[in-house]
């Protein structure tokens, strides 16, 4: 079997020839480095007939987190010079700061450095065989990762950056059988053995007592992974169907209309809020957070403002809608500098107050304003108005999300409250008629106003 290696992964190379560049990830490992020896062998291959071919680059990620490393990367250099191959290795630090394990926190280094190198059209090639393939899928079981963790890896992603796993169907085993046939030479990381992993667990443990009862465990587990695959697909389609219905976005962020939410069954609105989540580049709701999401949040009262905590950011509740809100520094509390309204204002955090000309009422430019945040009790009456109303009164009837409420820009001019963003012009300071008058725009350096 191993011989027809080259003529099972071909339809996939093929398919991807047509691309400028074709980046390996190489570890120097037995997985990459049988896949490079097949990268290799098909590009000769085609330059041979006179096709044109991708260029080839090994990516060596350096972790620094085993004393091999150093070695790893002097063999990987090595082969790739006798090879003649393009080679380029890459320090990371791996900064286990987000509870994921140390494997993952690896993982996603090699991928973020990889990334910076990965230019549009490219594809990322990636030595994961069958072995892995059922290893993440049991792992992902006890994880209780739901359908889309069963799914485990996909031989080629459906979004850029494009990754590639060409011998996604291929056993450990019958990599190994080629590179002794081909005399490759490859390192092993020794900690492949240290079975206080649980992937290591899994491989030494586990599957060979799985094995003694059902030999067939790959293709089975195989099968499952294929149609749990399928499932999740099919569940991403009706989740992008459904958020098309009930996800917007505003100037306070994005967020789900619970009117338009509350019209579906627990199940699907659990489906669409973690497709909505992923979209925000967010992992998936932990149970508990979810029992939250539903009976804090959906069944508050419109007066409520419950929040749901979540990494780097939480969900809050604001009258009809469920708010991302991600962390964000705070506005600066020191003086802004003294502005004369005729140019972009810079607020930091809170965005940036633009002016445009306007023909009629606006705020006379011929003043010069002192920027400023809300501190509490400050009173607003806008040009016209009878009375005057507290600050706070006033946001909370522009519809202002409470935590946006302190960033919201005030223009103050000798002591007096000018302006109040773009909601407001107050009394005393609208430009006479035919005068100089602007008008404000605050963008809130979330979203767009206005909507998508």
């Amino acid at each position: 079997m191993a011989e027809h290696l080259p003529a099972r992964i071909e339809p996939t190379l093929t398919a991807l020839s047509g691309r400028p560049r074709w980046l390996l990830g190489f570890s120097g490992g037995l997985d990459s480095t049988v896949l490079l020896d097949l990268l290799q062998q098909f590009l000769a291959l085609r330059g041979e007939a006179g096709l044109a071919t991708p260029a080839l680059l090994a990516i060596h990620i350096h972790h620094g987190l085993c004393d091999s490393a150093d070695d790893w990367q002097q063999h990987c250099r090595i082969l790739c010079r006798q090879r003649d191959i393009p080679f380029c290795s890459v320090d990371v630090v791996v900064a286990n700061s987000e509870g994921g394990g140390l494997e993952a926190a690896a993982r996603q280094a090699r991928y973020r450095a990889i990334e910076q190198l990965q230019q549009p059209g490219d594809a990322l090639f990636l030595g994961h065989h069958l072995d892995d393939q059922l290893e993440t899928l049991l792992l992902r079981l006890f994880r209780s990762s739901g359908i889309a963790g069963l799914a485990a890896m996909a031989e080629q992603s459906h979004q850029q950056p494009l990754r590639v796993r060409p011998l996604l169907g291929i056993s450990r085993g019958e990599l190994h059988s080629y590179a002794r046939q081909r005399g490759l030479r490859w390192v092993e990381d020794g900690s492949n053995s240290d079975q206080r992993f649980s992937r290591n667990f899994i491989r030494h443990r586990l599957l060979p007592v799985i094995a003694e009862h059902w030999p067939d465990y790959r293709s089975r587990l195989a099968a499952l992974s294929r149609s749990a695959r399928d499932s999740s697909e099919l569940l991403d389609e009706v989740a992008g169907q459904d958020l098309a219905a009930v996800a917007s976005r505003d100037r306070w962020g994005q967020f789900l209309d619970l009117a338009s939410l509350a019209g579906y069954s627990p199940p699907r609105i659990k489906n669409m809020l973690r497709a909505w989540l992923h979209q925000l580049g967010l992992p998936a709701l932990r149970q508990r957070q979810w029992h939250a999401f539903y009976s804090d949040l959906m069944a508050a009262s419109d007066q409520a403002n419950p929040v749901v905590a979540l990494v780097r950011g939480s969900l809050r509740r604001y009258r009809n809608s469920i708010y991302w809100v991600p962390e964000n520094p705070d506005v600066a509390m020191a003086p802004l500098p003294v502005w004369n309204a005729r140019r972009t204002l810079d607020l930091g955090a809170a965005g940036q107050l633009r002016v445009a000309p306007v023909t009629g009422a606006g705020l006379d430019r011929q003043h010069c304003f002192q920027p400023a945040f809300r501190r509490g009790g400050e009173k607003v009456r806008g040009a016209g108005w009878r009375h005057s109303k507290s600050l706070k009164q006033y946001l909370h009837e522009q519809g202002v999300p409470p935590w946006w409420r302190h960033r919201v820009p005030l223009l103050f001019c000798a002591g007096e409250l000018a302006a109040v963003a773009d909601f407001c012009v107050c009394e005393g300071f609208m430009a006479a008629p035919g005068g100089a008058a602007i008008q404000l725009q605050w963008h809130t350096g979330e979203l767009p106003l206005g909507g998508v």
